[in-house]
């Protein structure tokens, strides 16, 4: 998926799991993005970014879902 992220045009690989609403026996489960990669060009700066910006770009995916 090819976002903007802090100015900067990433392409990002990852998986994404679709989320499922609760009922009286199971919780509500939200939609996840797990990132696997993070290209800017042709470059792999996935080993740059830490934790909280990896959390930060899968939040902007799944809102673009």
């Amino acid at each position: 998926m090819n976002i903007t992220f802090r100015g900067v045009e990433l392409r990002v690989e990852g998986h994404h799991t679709k989320g499922s609403m609760g009922d009286w026996n199971n919780e509500s489960v939200s939609d996840t993005f797990e990132i696997w990669e993070v290209l800017a060009g042709d470059v792999n700066i996935t080993s740059l970014l830490d934790m909280e910006q990896i959390e930060a770009l899968e939040r902007v995916i799944i809102g673009q879902l």
